[in-house]
């Protein structure tokens, strides 16, 4: 069964902003004007300043991101230091846009 974290697309929209998958793994976010944020070591799902939603990075091996949301710099690092992978789903179609993954290793720095 899944959980619901505080808003999605649809009629499931109206009433959650992060969803979280049976596994409790993957964290679904699809709300217009949603900001992204961190806090500690959490995800936290804000629309029009309000806390709307948050999930424990800890927890957490992919966040998927669909419809205009702007994502905090400082969350897209911690996801990365933490091995979470972000993907981005493009239009109604929620075709990948593009795939974030985490520590790459040595060749980078």
């Amino acid at each position: 069964m899944a959980r619901a974290y505080g808003v999605l697309n649809g009629d499931y929209a109206a009433r959650h902003t992060i969803y979280i998958g049976s596994d409790g793994k993957i964290a679904y976010i699809d709300r217009k004007d949603a900001d992204l944020e961190v806090e500690g070591d959490t995800l936290v799902v804000r629309v029009e300043g309000e806390r709307q939603g948050t999930a424990p990075l800890r927890l957490l091996e992919r966040v998927v991101l669909r419809g205009s949301s702007r994502i905090a710099t400082r969350l897209v690092t911690k996801l990365a230091e933490r091995g979470v992978a972000l993907l981005l789903l493009s239009g109604r179609a929620n075709a990948p846009a593009a795939i974030l993954s985490g520590q790459t290793g040595d060749d980078v720095e």
